[in-house]
């Protein structure tokens, strides 16, 4: 079990550091439909550079995210009023040091309100907190790069 914590370690922040981009950006997902309900995801951000240099990059940003869920069949066995919209809102900063020409330390952090606003007000639940820190080691004449770091997000199981 170990390690396949290191394995979802080691792939969620590698995933994690590849999406980020500088610019604006709009994206939106329509997912499979499914038996119960169709969701539509879109989102829209933007990323800025505030130091871009050869050693150090600095980029600040945020983004805005809505979830819909359109219930095909009425007489699903749950309420769905509560669980049709999902809207988040963060502000991030990510920051990238270049410390030989084959290390690289990279420190991100993240918060965000996440929530469907169901009574118009934002609750300590509704607020969460992502961070990700990592060593990435480049090797050219492989072609390959190994990232080792630890990350915290509620989309990977709390704690990695």
């Amino acid at each position: 079990m170990k390690k396949v914590w290191i394995l979802l370690v080691c792939i969620g922040t590698s995933v994690s550091y590849a999406q980020q981009v500088d610019g604006v950006y709009v994206n939106t997902e329509i997912l499979p439909s499914f038996d119960v309900s169709t969701a539509v995801k879109l989102e829209a951000g933007i990323d800025l550079p505030v130091i871009n240099t050869s050693k150090d990059k600095l980029t600040i940003g945020g983004k805005v995210q809505n979830t819909s869920f359109n219930y095909v069949d009425e007489d699903v066995p749950f309420e769905t009023d509560e669980i049709e919209n999902f809207n988040a809102f963060s502000f991030r900063f990510n920051y990238q040091r270049s410390l030989s020409d084959s290390w690289a330390l990279n420190v991100m952090g993240e918060s965000q309100v996440s929530s469907n606003f169901g009574e118009n007000e934002i609750k300590t639940d509704d607020l969460f907190f992502n961070a990700l820190v990592t060593l990435e080691k480049y090797n050219a004449e492989k072609k390959s790069i190994w990232t080792f770091g630890a990350a915290y997000d509620i989309k990977y199981i709390q704690f990695l």
